[in-house]
Parts: C-alpha cells; structure tokens; sequence
C-alpha cells in the first residue's frame, strides 16, 4: 500500500511509467517527490499495486490512474 514517504512507480492514461516519492511538509524534498497535498499525491495515498483509479485534474476531468510498483516505502516504526 502506498503510503507517506513511499517511492511509487505510477501510469496516467496507460502512459510511461514514472517513479516518485510521496512527501509532506515534513519531508524531505526531493526533485522526484509528489506533495500529498497535490490531486495526484492524495489520490496515490492507500494504492495497492495493479489498482486503478480515476484521477481528479484540477479542471474537473479525470484520467485512469495506475499504481504500477512500491519500489520501496518506509517501514513502520
């Protein structure tokens, strides 16, 4: 399941895939970091990998959005 600090690798519209970390304010920032407080971060936070769902864009359309791989994520604590 993705989760805050999770590296995930994600498709939208069946496009390229891309990896990404999900952040907070807290987090350190990376240039490959998602902000969770983004449509996209949000929307990726829970995934489980092979889920696809609808992604909100800011006009108010949506695009299939594809949970590919969680190459890694932080282990609880």
């Amino acid at each position: 399941m993705a989760t805050l600090g999770s590296r995930v690798t994600f498709s939208i519209r069946g496009t390229a895939p891309l990896s990404r970390t999900l952040f907070d304010e807290g987090f350190a920032h990376d240039q490959a970091g998602i902000p969770i407080k983004t449509f996209l971060g949000v929307t990726l936070l829970g995934m489980t990998v092979g889920q696809t769902v609808p992604l909100l864009n800011a006009d108010g359309t949506t695009e299939a959005l594809e949970l590919v791989a969680i190459p890694w994520h932080v282990e609880p604590r």
